[in-house]
């Protein structure tokens, strides 16, 4: 069940570890993405992105000129390790369409998360002087909801892509990652001027600075929100009204500190 903006990230859990950045599409409108990660890194829509409802609740959309923007002046993306996550829903085929963009200029890359014109994701990384782009097995499928995840680590030089919790390739690149970006980070399209925007919807987007393994790219499948705190909540039976107070106490992202009231 996805959380609500109430919760947060449980940090005793090892599988939240290093965890850098977790974009989580818990609002219904404006125009920030918080991260509820430590960094606090929050994106800003930008165009025609709009908060919408799937059968996840709420989800981003992306159609036309769209995009998150994270600031990379203040989100550093690690150089020999990381992880990433996502949950996306394609509306056509025959496109290519960028899912994540980390560039140092229009045309040197960092990390590039993107859809082919033939259905397959690629993952491309660069160092600032070569890119290595590495293609997935399965192809996807327009208007169904799939979770994409890569793991790599330089110092054995394997990178290897999940899709729905299950490794799907594991290939080696033989780099270190570009360190500084001038360019922000992009969810939804790449910088230049063909941008390949995406079109469709997002739940979510975490990163670490470590190798998440197979064992958590299945628990994120079954459960993506496992990262989080459990609902604390103090239910209370009125016998004289015959009604349910649920009470939580919670530090909320973007609303401060208090207690949450509902009647059920």
């Amino acid at each position: 069940m996805k959380i609500n903006r109430s919760n947060e990230i449980n940090f005793a859990k090892s599988i939240t570890q290093f965890i850098i950045g977790a974009w989580v599409c818990i609002e219904n409108s404006g125009k920030i993405l918080f991260d509820y990660s430590k960094n606090s890194v929050d994106g800003i829509l930008d165009g025609n992105t709009l908060f919408d409802s799937d059968i996840f609740g709420s989800v981003l959309k992306f159609s036309g000129n769209s995009s998150v923007i994270i600031d990379s002046s203040k989100f550093v993306f690690p150089q020999e390790v990381f992880s990433l996550l996502t949950r996306v829903k394609f509306n056509n085929i025959g496109n290519i369409e960028t899912i994540w963009s980390a560039y140092d200029g229009a045309a040197d890359i960092h990390s590039h998360l993107y859809k082919d014109d033939f259905e397959i994701i690629h993952i491309s990384l660069g160092d600032g002087a070569s890119v290595v782009d590495k293609t997935f097995s399965t192809i996807v499928n327009a208007n169904e909801w799939i979770d994409i995840g890569i793991a790599w680590n330089s110092e054995s030089n394997i990178i290897k892509g999940y899709i729905n919790g299950i490794e799907d390739f594991s290939d080696t690149i033989n780099l270190t990652l570009k360190s500084s970006l001038i360019e922000n980070i992009l969810i939804g399209k790449k910088p230049g001027l063909v941008d390949n925007q995406f079109d469709g919807n997002i739940t979510f987007f975490y990163v670490w600075n470590r190798c998440v393994n197979n064992t958590e790219f299945k628990i994120l499948n079954i459960d993506p929100y496992f990262i989080f705190k459990n609902d604390q909540l103090i239910n209370i039976l009125l016998s004289d009204l015959k009604e349910e107070i649920l009470l939580s106490r919670a530090i909320c992202r973007g609303v401060g500190e208090g207690v949450m009231v509902g009647i059920g």
